[in-house]
C-alpha cells in the first residue's frame, strides 16, 4: 500500500509538472544571438574585472547574461548582486525570472511578492505585481487541472477553511448576472476581515469550477457540494442563488454548508432594494458569522460595515470586471473596471482591479519576453536582429501564453495552497552562489 501511495504522489506531481511545462521548452530551445549584445557585455566584464565590487554592474551583466540564455553565468552574477542589493527593483527582477527558470516556483513568488518594497515610480515595480499574480492563476489553473484529472481523490482538506462559490442568477435580464461575483466577492473580502478565520482564495475556487465545467451550470446542490469543498480544500462552504425583480428588488438564497458538522445545508434567504446592495451583502454576512458561531467584538464589527461604493452601476461594471478576470480576459476586465472608475473615482476597489489587470497584461508573457521587457525598463534593452523564423518563434511563444517553468523533479513541485500560504511573508533569498571567474 505504502508503495501504492508513492507511485501516486509521484504520478500527481509529474502530471503537475507537464501541465506547468506548457511552451516553457520552446521558451529554452530560443536563443537571443549573444552578439548583438557583445559591445555592453564587453563593457561590464570590463568594469566588474576593473571594480569587483560594483555591484550594479554584476546585476546588469546578469540580466543581459539572461537574455542571452547563458543562465548559469546570468544566475552567479545576479545572485552576488542580489546579496549586497537587498530591494534593488531590477535585481529582484531577474532573480525571480531565474528561480522561474529553475523551476522553483516557491522562491519565484517570494520574491516577486517583495514589490510591496519598491517604489510605484520603478516600472520593475508592475511587471514584479503583474508575474506574480499572473503565477498564482496560472499555477491554481494547473492544480485545478490535476485534482480533476486524479481519480485518487486524495486531497488534503483543513478543518474549518471556508470556500465561497459564486452565486449564481436565477433571472432573466444578464445585466445582472454579473452580481453574483461581486456578492461572493465581498463576503470573501468581509470574512477575511475575521482573524483566524481561514479562506480559500477566490482564484482557486473559480478556476476549479472552470476545469469542472460548472461555472455556468445551476447552483450546487446538497450531493455535490462537499466534493467541490474537498477538492479546494474546505469543509465550509458558502454558496446561492439570486434574482433581481422589476430592476429594483434583489433576493438571494444563501447556502451554507459545514461538511464536518451536518449533513444539510443551512439556507437564508434576504431581501432588499438594489440600491441596497451593500446593506443585503451585510445582512448575509452577519447571518453567516453567526452560523460559524463566531464572536465579533465592536471594533471588528464595525470594520465589517465598511462599503466600496455607493453606486451600483459602478460595482456592476466591477462585477464585469471580475467575470472577464477570471475567465483570463484581462484587457476586457480592464475595461469593465476602468467604466467603474470613471463612475465612482473614489471607488478604491475598483481602481486596485484595474491597475491589477494592467499589471497582468504587462506580465504574462514567456520568461524570454520578460527578461526583454525587464531590459526596456531602464533603457538598457539592445535591439535584436534576428532572421524571420526566429522571429517567428518567438512570435508563437508569446502568443501562446503559459507557464514558463521548467521541470525540478518531484519535490520541486507545490501545490496552489502551498505556494500562496509560501509567498504571503518575502523571505529572505537564498544564499547566493558564487560569482564567475573573472577573465
Amino acid at each position: 500500500m505504502k508503495e501504492y501511495l508513492m507511485k501516486s504522489t509521484l504520478w500527481r506531481w509529474g502530471l503537475l509538472a507537464s501541465l506547468l511545462l506548457g511552451w516553457s521548452c520552446a521558451s529554452v530551445n530560443y536563443q537571443a544571438d549573444e552578439s548583438n549584445f557583445r559591445e555592453e557585455i564587453d563593457r561590464l566584464e570590463a568594469k566588474v574585472l576593473d571594480n569587483p565590487n560594483d555591484m550594479e554592474a554584476w546585476r546588469d551583466l546578469g540580466a543581459i547574461y539572461f537574455q542571452t540564455q547563458s543562465y548559469k553565468k546570468a544566475q552567479k552574477a545576479l545572485f552576488k548582486a542580489a546579496k549586497h542589493l537587498k530591494n534593488d527593483p531590477k535585481t529582484l527582477f531577474f532573480v525571480g525570472l531565474s528561480f522561474e527558470f529553475d523551476g522553483d516556483e516557491v522562491a519565484a513568488l517570494k520574491v516577486y511578492k517583495q514589490y510591496q518594497k519598491v517604489s510605484r515610480l520603478s516600472g520593475y515595480r508592475r511587471l514584479m505585481k503583474g508575474r506574480h499574480d499572473w503565477m498564482l492563476r496560472e499555477v491554481a489553473r494547473a492544480h485545478a487541472r490535476l485534482l480533476v484529472q486524479d481519480t485518487l481523490n486524495t486531497i488534503s482538506v483543513a478543518p474549518g477553511a471556508v470556500a465561497v462559490f459564486p452565486m449564481l442568477y436565477n433571472g432573466n435580464d444578464p445585466q445582472f448576472s454579473y452580481l453574483g461575483r461581486g456578492m461572493s466577492e465581498m463576503l470573501l473580502i468581509d470574512l477575511g476581515k475575521i482573524p483566524n478565520l481561514r479562506l480559500v482564495e477566490r482564484i482557486r475556487t473559480q478556476t476549479l469550477l472552470n476545469e469542472l465545467k460548472l461555472a455556468e451550470q445551476p447552483f450546487i446542490d446538497p450531493s455535490t457540494a462537499p466534493r467541490h469543498g474537498r477538492l479546494v480544500g474546505a469543509t465550509r462552504i458558502v454558496g446561492g442563488i439570486f434574482n433581481v425583480f422589476g430592476e429594483s428588488q434583489m433576493r438571494v438564497d444563501m447556502s451554507y454548508w459545514d461538511t464536518e458538522a451536518a449533513s444539510f445545508p443551512q439556507v437564508t434567504d434576504k431581501s432588499d432594494a438594489l440600491d441596497n446592495f451593500f446593506r443585503l451583502e451585510k445582512a448575509l454576512l452577519f447571518e453567516l458569522v453567526g452560523k460559524m458561531e463566531i464572536a465579533l467584538t465592536p471594533e471588528e464589527r464595525n470594520r465589517l460595515m465598511h462599503i466600496p461604493t455607493r453606486n451600483i452601476r459602478a460595482f456592476i461594471e466591477f462585477c464585469k470586471g471580475l467575470t472577464e478576470e477570471d475567465a483570463g480576459n484581462f484587457d476586457a476586465a480592464g475595461g469593465f473596471y476602468q467604466s467603474a472608475v470613471s463612475l465612482d473615482p473614489n471607488f478604491m476597489m475598483a481602481n486596485e482591479a484595474l491597475e491589477r489587470s494592467e499589471d497582468i497584461q504587462a506580465s504574462n508573457g514567456s520568461i524570454q519576453a520578460m527578461s526583454q521587457k525587464g531590459l526596456a525598463v531602464d533603457g538598457r534593452k539592445k535591439t535584436v536582429r534576428q532572421t524571420g523564423m526566429v522571429n517567428n518563434m518567438l512570435q508563437t511563444m508569446t502568443n501562446n501564453i503559459g507557464s514558463g517553468f521548467v521541470a525540478a523533479g518531484e519535490d520541486g513541485r507545490k501545490s496552489a495552497e502551498e505556494l500562496v500560504q509560501s509567498s504571503a511573508g518575502a523571505g529572505n533569498l537564498p544564499e547566493p552562489p558564487p560569482p564567475p571567474p573573472q577573465r
